[in-house]
């Protein structure tokens, strides 16, 4: 009898079929196999406009700005003004418009990243160092978070410590979908944090399922 592959479904008989079924009760063995070959051409098709697509540029964005910024406790969260392309392989970039992000343009799964390098300074108690990349607009396909906002924060009660939060995941992205980055955090009346280096960035990975 004839079984099928997964996830692909591509028929094919199973090791305790007979070499001879044309007896008219059972698949003809050339209709297997010229509907297996003809189903593995198209999955090698789909997969050669993906190579023909990215081979010579898989997008991927990433901006980052070493500008020092000072946040103090009770101050709204900060919008990071980023002042540097490190990478930009499909357009995404453009600062003067989008200083604080970049706008995805080719859909696709996308490893999201982020990390924030600053040093802490407190008066006393304890200190949150956050990190938040907001996408927008909202995404709920393909089981995207049902929140809009990926964020990353730790509790420090050390001072002058290097605080580095961080953010990996990977996600389904839409063209025209924007990502934002933003930090800050919360704790103790006037402690701060000098936020020295921050990254955003996205690699495309595969297109979406």
């Amino acid at each position: 009898m004839v079984a099928h592959t997964s996830p692909d479904c591509l028929p094919y008989f199973e090791g305790t079929d007979s070499p001879c079924l044309n007896t008219g009760t059972v698949c003809d063995p050339s209709t297997v196999w010229c509907d297996f070959a003809e189903l593995v051409e198209v999955k090698l098709t789909e997969f050669d406009s993906i190579v023909a697509r990215t081979a010579t540029s898989t997008p991927i964005a990433w901006v980052e700005t070493l500008v020092p910024a000072l946040w103090t406790v009770g101050d709204p969260d900060i919008a990071v003004p980023f002042d540097t392309v490190r990478m930009d392989t499909d357009s995404m970039v453009n600062l003067d418009a989008t200083p604080s992000g970049f706008v995805i343009n080719t859909p696709g799964l996308y490893q999201i990243f982020g990390w924030v390098i600053g040093l802490t300074d407190m008066s006393g108690g304890t200190i949150e160092v956050s990190a938040t990349i907001t996408l927008t607009p909202t995404s709920l396909a393909y089981g995207t978070p049902s929140v809009n906002q990926l964020n990353t924060d730790f509790e420090l009660i050390t001072q002058d410590v290097l605080a580095t939060p961080n953010i990996h995941m990977v996600l389904p992205l839409q063209a025209g979908q924007s990502l934002f980055m933003t930090i800050g955090g919360g704790g103790s009346a006037g402690s701060t944090v000098l936020f020295g280096q921050v990254s955003l960035g996205a690699a495309w990975m595969g297109d979406l399922p």
